[in-house]
């Protein structure tokens, strides 16, 4: 019986092994010569980057205070006609605010009245005739009265925004700041072209990787 049963058991481990298929391993193939050249070209170009930055961040920090001094004075610099001006026309904005509001105040009551009148009168076809008619000159007086204030309204923020942007205007260039902008760029010149650099380096290997695929 035990003879039997080993039998059986080899039969079996002969069967295993011969139903057994070995598994090759393909390595894949080694990267494309263009892709390679890409990649040392962009880690020589993030190393390039970032030697700038070591380089240049103290100009840089520098050159980034004076600006902010050549700012503060353009700005304390600025001819006190357009300050005045500015000053005067949004105060001209604020008045103009206030008579639009005093318009809804004086023509909002009558046209609330009118909708309560009109639901206090539903199923009323006369009446909601005549409360119909009565909102929609209502609501003509309030259109009418508001042309004149919109209108000034209107006026009053576009001679703000004119002020604002001469005054911008006058402290972009100013000669301090244009120098120290200047400055700035100069400083930054190595970075701004290091970046430039790598990032021709990433598209050409994005390009290549495509025509590769």
């Amino acid at each position: 019986m035990r003879n039997k049963a080993s039998e059986m058991v080899q039969s079996l481990e002969s069967r295993t092994l011969l139903s057994f298929t070995p598994f090759h391993f393909t390595p894949p193939p080694p990267p494309d010569a263009t892709i390679t050249a890409d990649l040392a070209a962009i880690k020589t170009d993030a190393k390039a980057l970032s030697t700038a930055y070591t380089k240049d961040a103290p100009a840089i920090k520098t050159a980034i205070t004076n600006l902010g001094t050549a700012l503060k004075t353009a700005k304390a610099n600025v001819s006190s006609t357009l300050t005045g001006k500015l000053t005067t026309d949004q105060a001209t904005v604020k008045t103009d605010l206030t008579a639009v509001q005093a318009v809804y105040t004086k023509d909002e009551p009558a046209i609330s009245a009118d909708y309560k009148q009109i639901f206090k009168d539903h199923g009323n076809s006369t009446a909601l005739t005549a409360d119909k008619a009565k909102l929609a000159a209502d609501q003509a007086t309030l259109k009418a009265d508001l042309i004149t204030p919109n209108a000034n309204l209107k006026t009053a923020l576009t001679a703000v925004g004119a002020d604002a942007k001469a005054i911008q205007t006058a402290i972009n260039t100013d000669a301090g700041v244009v120098a120290a902008q200047a400055a700035l760029k100069a400083a930054s010149a190595d970075i701004t072209a290091a970046e430039s650099t790598l990032a021709a380096a990433v598209k050409k290997l994005a390009t290549d990787l495509k025509n590769h695929a």
